[in-house]
């Protein structure tokens, strides 16, 4: 009798230690999916910030918004304007007239994103300075510009050839001065001794070509390059001198032929953006 006892007993521990552990090991595996769909939670989370907030993601649709190519460069050319009525104005004055041709400098940077072609620049124009009667006549003026183009060549080769149009705003300016003076006349009479400026909107059309010279693993290269077109000046504001308007001098229309040539080039540059990296 007590020998059954006893293997009764035995039964019994067996099987509450048989339930037990089924209920630990039931347990631990529901704790390990539930690990498991946390982690992967996680991981679509990271990779869903990464796409909104890093440009630099490997996705096909940003790999084709990416730059093929962008430099900086800097052109020297010649702008050409129309000055007849100017310079019939200053001439009737006593004061030279100018050529029709400034000397131009300018400074920009050029993006590539496959065939669009996108560029800005600043450029500072100078038509000459005249010494008439110990009068000093300097003109000149400075302009901002964006261009738009598509390249008509294939990407793989070394020359672009792209027809562009433009946009920008520039400011002409007129100075008038003494050639000399001393001092105490400087602080006695300041006549002649005025600046005049004017405001102008600015349209361009024009071809650009560029001869693309890459080192071997094209991380940098050196761009040279030819931009030629046609410049017009629709709209103009009148000629001020501080805030005074002064009516009786002509327009100065920066509408003409243009040609400038371009250098430029490319090094590599850091990227800041990590998150994506593997």
């Amino acid at each position: 009798m007590k020998f059954r006892t006893l293997i009764a007993i035995a039964v019994m521990i067996a099987i509450s230690s048989s339930i037990t552990f089924g209920q630990i090991n039931s347990d631990t595996i529901s704790k390990n999916q539930i690990a498991k769909l946390q982690a992967q939670a996680a991981r679509v989370d990271s990779e869903n910030i990464c796409l909104v907030h890093n440009p630099c993601r490997d996705d096909s649709l940003l790999r084709e918004l990416k730059p093929t190519r962008q430099y900086r460069f800097i052109g020297i050319g010649f702008y050409e304007a129309n000055l007849k009525e100017l310079n019939s104005k200053l001439n009737s004055s006593g004061i030279s007239g100018f050529e029709s041709a400034g000397f131009s400098l300018s400074f920009g940077g050029h993006l590539e994103v496959r065939k669009l072609i996108l560029e800005g620049e600043f450029s500072g124009l100078i038509w000459g300075e005249n010494i008439d009667n110990r009068l000093r006549t300097l003109l000149y003026a400075t302009n901002l510009k964006g261009h738009i183009g598509v390249n008509l060549l294939p990407e793989d080769m070394m020359i672009t050839l792209s027809p562009y149009a433009g946009l920008g705003l520039g400011m002409n300016g007129l100075r008038i001065c003494n050639d000399k003076k001393t001092l105490n006349q400087a602080i006695e009479n300041s006549d002649p001794n005025v600046t005049l400026w004017q405001g102008s909107f600015l349209t361009q059309i024009g071809v650009a070509v560029d001869l693309v010279l890459p080192s071997p693993d094209k991380q940098k290269g050196f761009v040279v390059g030819i931009r030629g077109g046609y410049q017009f000046a629709p709209l103009l504001t009148s000629w001020y001198s501080d805030d005074t308007q002064i009516t009786d001098v002509p327009d100065m229309k920066q509408s003409g032929v243009f040609v400038k040539l371009i250098l430029g080039g490319w090094r590599p540059h850091r990227n800041t953006h990590h998150c994506c990296e593997k």
